[in-house]
């Protein structure tokens, strides 16, 4: 696709991949990996785990592989792995160095075939809570939260409750 000079790959299972190579980052690598119909998709009645989800993503680990054997997996490498749930989309985020490449794919493909949400991370869902309710609190947040409800950017499920956040389990 010539005016963006990037290269889009069409595989048979109908998963796209844009390869776009910049300049300013010699090294340095980012992946995005976008999925599914996001918000979309999820019953509004798990809106505070949706918000909670990308936070506890990593620290949840694998299905069969905790974040520290993880970690020890990836101890020669630099990987980094993120959620976000969009109102359109999934994406999983990775960075990385070219050297580290394939091991970066490796670990998102782990996450995005078998996350973890292990009951382990539970312990930090109580400052995960406190740490976003003062986010919420700063006028500038406060300002472009509903600037962004406003243009129809912003969450569909709406806020939870502090109540209905630290009701919330890593099971959810």
């Amino acid at each position: 696709i010539k005016p963006y000079n990037f290269s889009r790959i069409k595989f048979e299972n109908g998963v796209i991949l844009n390869f776009k190579e910049v300049k300013y980052s010699k090294d340095y690598v980012w992946v995005r990996i976008r999925f599914g119909t996001g918000q979309r998709q999820i019953d509004p009645k798990f809106k505070a785990a949706v918000t909670l989800a990308p936070s506890l993503f990593v620290p949840g680990g694998l299905g069969k592989v905790s974040l520290d054997h993880l970690r020890n997996f990836n101890l020669n490498y630099q990987w980094g792995v993120g959620l976000i749930v969009d109102r359109e989309s999934f994406a999983l985020l990775g960075d990385t160095r070219r050297p580290s490449l394939d091991r970066e794919m490796e670990t998102m493909t782990a996450f995005l075939a078998d996350p973890g949400f292990r009951d382990s991370a539970n312990v930090r869902i109580p400052d995960l809570v406190d740490s976003l309710e003062q986010g919420l609190t700063d006028p500038t947040s406060k300002a472009l939260l509903e600037l962004s409800d406003m243009l129809g950017q912003g969450n569909w499920l709406g806020y939870p409750t502090k109540k209905e956040l630290r009701a919330t389990r890593m099971a959810d």
